[in-house]
C-alpha cells in the first residue's frame, strides 16, 4: 500500500495586493482574494477566500487561509484577484483583476517567508502585485476575545463626524507590522464601541507571547483613502493586565504641539483566554455519540432491480448505501455509548401499497 504523506506543520497565509487597476466606473475596485491548490490530478480545488475590501487598491487583508504544509511534497497554489459588483452573483460575473501562482515552498522559502509576485490579467499593469506572507501554525487551542471601545477620537470629516475602524497589528521579526484584525467601521461618531471579535492566540502572538502589537485606529473614507487617527503599542501581556483598562491614541505628527494631549482614548471593555476545545476534549468529558442510520428509498433511487440504482445488491460488491455506512459506521462506531445502531428507512412503499415514512 502507499503511505499517504503526514503533514510537517499546518501554515497561516497573509494576503495583500498593490496597485490594482480600478475597474468601476464611479468608485474604486472591491477587491477579493480566491485561493486554489492543485491536486494530483492537475485540478484546483478552491481552498478558500479572504474578505471583500470596499473602494481599495492597495487592499491589505485580515482573513486568513490556514493549510497543511509537506516538506516533501510541491503544493502548488493559484491566486485569483476579483473586483466583486455583486456579492449575490456568479464569480464568473466578476470583474477578473488578475491571477497569480507559486507553490507553497516559493513562499516559505522566500525571503522572510513571503513571496512578491505580479498578477497577470488584461487589466492588471506591471506593477499590480499580491504578496503571500506565511508563517507556520503553533497554538490552535486558544483564541482572544476582545471587546473595545474609544472615546474622544480626532475629528476628521469635514462635514459631520468621522468613521472610525481600528486595525491591530504584529511586529515580525525583521521589524515590520503584518496585520492581524480590522474591526468593522463605525458611521458619524466620536467614540465607537465595535462589535466584539475573537483571534487566535497563534495570529496574535506568532508564538511569543511578548511580542510587540500595534493598535492603530483610522476614519475610514469611501475614497479608499482612510485618515489616520492615533495609534498606541503595547503587549499581550499588558493587555491583560487588569490594571490597564485605558489607552491613550496616539498620533505622532501632533505630539509636537504645545497644547497637545492625544487623539482620543482606547477603552478594554473585556479581554478574555477562550479555550478551543477539541474533539478529544468533549470525548474526556462525558459526551456520548449515539449512532443512526436513515436510509432513502425514495423513487429517485431507481429501481433496485437495475444497477443504475443507488439500492442494487450487487453480488460481488456493496452498493453506494452500504459502502456510505460502512465508511461513516466504522469510524463512529468507536464512539457509539452502547454499540447499538437503530437503522430507519423513508419513503418507501410496504406490501399493501401504503407509504412509509419509517420502516
Amino acid at each position: 500500500k502507499k503511505q499517504m504523506n503526514t503533514p510537517v506543520s499546518k501554515v497561516e497565509l497573509y494576503f495583500k495586493c498593490n496597485n490594482l487597476p480600478n475597474l468601476d466606473n464611479l468608485t474604486l475596485s472591491d477587491p477579493q482574494i480566491y485561493v486554489y491548490l492543485q491536486t494530483n490530478t492537475g485540478q484546483f480545488n478552491k481552498i478558500g477566500q479572504t474578505e471583500l475590501i470596499k473602494d481599495n487598491l492597495n487592499p491589505v487583508f485580515h482573513n486568513t487561509i490556514v493549510m497543511d504544509y509537506y516538506f516533501e511534497t510541491i503544493q502548488n497554489l493559484r491566486f485569483d484577484v476579483y473586483d466583486i459588483d455583486d456579492i449575490h452573483g456568479r464569480l464568473d460575473d466578476q470583474d477578473f483583476i488578475g491571477s497569480a501562482s507559486c507553490s507553497l515552498g516559493d513562499i516559505i522559502g522566500g525571503r522572510g517567508a513571503q513571496n512578491c509576485l505580479n498578477l497577470a490579467g488584461k487589466h492588471s499593469k506591471s506593477n499590480t502585485t499580491i504578496t503571500i506572507h506565511g508563517e507556520e501554525v503553533g497554538d490552535l487551542t486558544s483564541n482572544i476575545l476582545f471587546s473595545l471601545s474609544a472615546t474622544h477620537l480626532d475629528k476628521k470629516d469635514f462635514f459631520g463626524k468621522s468613521d472610525p475602524y481600528l486595525e491591530i497589528y504584529r511586529e515580525k521579526n525583521d521589524g515590520t507590522w503584518l496585520m492581524v484584525h480590522r474591526t468593522e467601521y463605525i458611521l458619524k461618531t466620536f467614540d465607537p464601541t465595535w462589535r466584539d471579535f475573537e483571534i487566535s492566540m497563534q495570529k496574535l502572538t506568532g508564538g511569543d507571547p511578548d511580542v510587540r502589537l500595534r493598535f492603530s485606529i483610522f476614519d475610514w473614507n469611501k475614497s479608499g483613502k482612510p485618515d489616520f487617527i492615533g495609534e498606541f503599542f503595547t503587549s499581550l501581556p499588558e493587555l491583560r493586565d487588569h490594571n490597564n483598562v485605558d489607552f491613550e491614541v496616539i498620533n505622532p505628527k501632533k505630539k509636537k504641539k504645545k497644547k497637545y494631549r492625544n487623539s482620543g482614548v482606547l477603552h478594554k471593555r473585556r479581554l478574555d483566554v477562550v479555550k478551543i476545545h477539541s474533539f478529544l476534549d468533549y470525548i474526556a468529558g462525558g459526551t456520548e455519540i449515539s449512532l443512526m442510520v436513515a436510509i432513502d428509498y425514495t423513487a429517485s433511487n431507481g429501481n433496485p432491480a437495475y444497477t443504475n440504482s443507488l439500492h442494487y445488491l450487487n453480488p460481488y460488491e456493496p452498493n453506494e448505501y452500504q459502502k456510505a455506512i460502512e465508511a461513516v459506521g466504522n469510524i463512529l462506531l468507536s464512539y457509539d455509548s452502547d454499540g447499538m445502531v437503530p437503522v430507519y428507512g423513508f419513503g418507501g412503499k410496504l406490501p399493501n401499497g401504503r407509504g412509509s415514512f419509517i420502516n
